[in-house]
């Protein structure tokens, strides 16, 4: 280890500056070598390094078991680091390996294609019960129960934030008792999933969704979405769509008369055809434009924008998302001043007249895409 004396908030903002490099300079990598070279950069380097862990992506289930058990019995100083935990499939042996753990500050639960065995379920709502969990990810859940759902959700009385990513429900019409703690998200995300809105219907579901204020949802044929929107018009003010989904304008957007902000991943002409359908008395402030790059021609979109059907526009912003790591390292993006001048070319009026405003998304921080 190299010895040189800096105040330790000097070798902490070193780091800091390390972990906000684009990750396709081998992002974690520099951190790994930080941490090796110095000793003072060690804790805040494995704040990052340990910041979000996946179990069960690649893996058996022994390995899972043994690095679970390593990490307990040699590193349990490093639990602390964790936020972001991501758990794929796993058997009894993996979730006893889980359940060991003391988990203290992880904020974002992701569950990925998980069984639905009792003893399962019983140690996931352990972890949806974490006081320090706001974030819970259900993707690709198929063998769940409408019970089992129930079990686990009444127990997350502290997240705030719930998405559904095609998710289905094995045997919908089991019975089931509702306790008396409810989930009180302010965020729920829906992706290609009539059967968890069959759920939100129900008054027996553990979730009240009366504090509800950001709503994300794709790819919707049901035409049920429209009566749940008007469910939920008292406090939504924020919705989150895709812009290629072709099932766009079938939302009723007048449903939700206290919208202020509509985010969009990927314009394109289906939101291009959902704009023209705004009311025109809306109340749209803001516009949030997410991307990877500005792939397609914005004039359009620019005059739909600046056209009248938003009267009380102050701001479209741009986020421009860092692509995955292995891509990033084979085809690096351009440097962020020639995309900012790309954003300013394509949208000239916005920038006149000082509606535009451009954002870059690291690729560890971005918004979930459904």
């Amino acid at each position: 280890m190299v010895k040189i004396r800096l105040a330790q908030e000097l070798w902490d903002e070193i780091i800091d500056c390390l972990a906000a490099r684009p990750s396709g300079v081998g992002h974690l990598a520099v951190l790994r070598s930080a941490s090796l070279i110095n000793r003072s950069c060690v804790g805040r380097a494995q704040s990052y390094i340990f910041y979000s862990i996946s179990l069960g992506v690649g893996q058996s289930a022994e390995t899972v078991a043994a690095r679970l058990r390593l990490l307990m019995t040699l590193s349990p100083h490093l639990i602390q680091y964790v936020h972001k935990l991501e758990i794929q499939g796993g058997g009894i042996q993996v979730w006893a390996a889980i359940a060991a753990i003391p988990w203290s500050h992880v904020d974002q639960l992701i569950l990925n294609r998980v069984g639905g065995s009792s003893i399962i379920i019983e140690r996931i709502g352990v972890l949806a019960g974490l006081r320090s969990l706001r974030s819970l990810i259900l993707r690709s859940i198929v063998e769940w129960e409408v019970s089992d759902y129930s079990d686990v959700i009444r127990r997350a009385t502290g997240v705030r934030k719930i998405t559904f990513v095609q998710c289905g429900i094995h045997r919908p019409k089991t019975p089931w008792a509702r306790d008396g703690t409810v989930a009180r998200p302010t965020y729920l995300g829906l992706s290609p999933a009539s059967p968890i809105l069959s759920l939100l219907f129900l008054a027996e579901f553990p979730v009240d969704l009366s504090q509800l204020a950001h709503i994300h949802c794709t790819g919707f044929t049901d035409p049920r979405i429209n009566t749940f929107l008007r469910r939920i018009s008292g406090t939504v003010t924020r919705i989150s769509v895709n812009g290629r989904d072709q099932v766009l304008t079938a939302f009723d957007v007048t449903a939700l008369p206290l919208l202020t902000q509509l985010d969009v991943f990927d314009a394109h002409q289906p939101f291009n055809r959902l704009l023209s359908s705004l009311p025109k008395k809306n109340r749209i402030s803001v516009i949030t434009l997410i991307t990877y790059g500005l792939m397609y021609d914005a004039r359009e979109l620019e005059s739909l924008l600046l056209g009248g059907t938003l009267p009380n526009l102050q701001n479209v912003n741009v986020q421009v998302l860092e692509r995955p790591p292995e891509i990033e390292a084979r085809n690096p993006t351009p440097p962020r001043s020639k995309t900012m001048r790309d954003c300013q070319v394509a949208f000239p009026r916005l920038y006149s007249m000082g509606l535009l405003s451009v954002e870059f998304v690291s690729y560890y921080e971005q918004p979930l895409i459904l």
